[in-house]
């Protein structure tokens, strides 16, 4: 699920914001906030939920004992990261991110070091660090946000006409770039990719035929094409190469020609 996605828009918001003006006790819309934090990320990446839960606990905890450690908050610091980041080289090396792991990680990583450098901005309450690390409008993208800035949040909302109003202008807005610069940026890929696929054919075409004229071999491995780089690549080679025609190859290798437009 994403904030761009249907079931987003017309079903699971809806339902969390008339949900949320409907309970009356703070306490009940923190459990619906949380409640929502985990269904929003397991319509996401359900197989690596318990791994986030994990992530709470861990940060949690370890800011419990940095809380009450007299000395050793740097050892046990530096323990909780060295973890964290190897959690996150493992996933990397596999080459299968969960979803949002880095933004979580980093931002309870932050939770942490500032607990570590000023132990009364921890928190005892479970319920707040799994509401603070849970919170789904920033689950998954970011931004970061420090404790301290969201602590006050935590028990206490005052919620206006006027507050209400300036959000849903900043999500209308929000979700109108992102969908026009999506679209935009697709597009100018696949024109991109398209002549980039063109070009490198040509170019490969023209190069053997040159070498063909000097009696010379080259060996032009294929282009990986990867997003509009790779297609870049190729139409330069290809306009280098009509450019410089055959001069300057280099056998067993890609040509270097020099361009001159003129």
């Amino acid at each position: 699920m994403n904030f761009a996605s249907p079931i987003f828009l017309f079903a699971f918001l809806p339902l969390v914001l008339i949900a949320y003006h409907l309970l009356r006790p703070i306490r009940a819309k923190n459990v619906l906030l949380i409640a929502a934090g985990l269904v929003f990320y397991a319509f996401g990446d359900l197989r690596h939920l318990p791994l986030l839960l994990a992530s709470c606990a861990l940060h949690y905890g370890v800011g419990l004992a940095l809380m009450r450690a007299r000395r050793g908050r740097r050892l046990l610091l530096a323990a909780c990261v060295t973890v964290d980041l190897a959690v996150l080289a493992a996933y990397k090396w596999r080459g299968a991110l969960p979803l949002g792991i880095s933004f979580y990680t980093f931002q309870a990583i932050s939770y942490i070091v500032d607990v570590s450098r000023a132990p009364q901005s921890g928190t005892r309450s479970f319920r707040r660090a799994l509401q603070y690390l849970t919170f789904f409008p920033q689950l998954t993208a970011g931004p970061l946000m420090r404790f301290s800035e969201v602590q006050p949040l935590l028990d206490t909302r005052h919620v206006t006409w006027d507050g209400a109003f300036d959000g849903c202008s900043r999500f209308i807005c929000g979700l109108a770039k992102k969908l026009l610069l999506a679209a935009a940026d697709t597009g100018a890929k696949q024109v991109c990719l398209a002549g980039g696929v063109a070009a490198n054919g040509r170019l490969r075409q023209l190069v053997n035929d040159g070498a063909q004229k000097l009696g010379a071999k080259v060996y032009l491995p294929e282009l990986k094409f990867c997003g509009d780089n790779g297609a870049m690549i190729a139409a330069q080679g290809y306009y280098q190469y009509i450019a410089g025609h055959t001069a300057g190859l280099e056998l067993n290798g890609l040509p270097t020609l020099p361009i001159d437009y003129e």
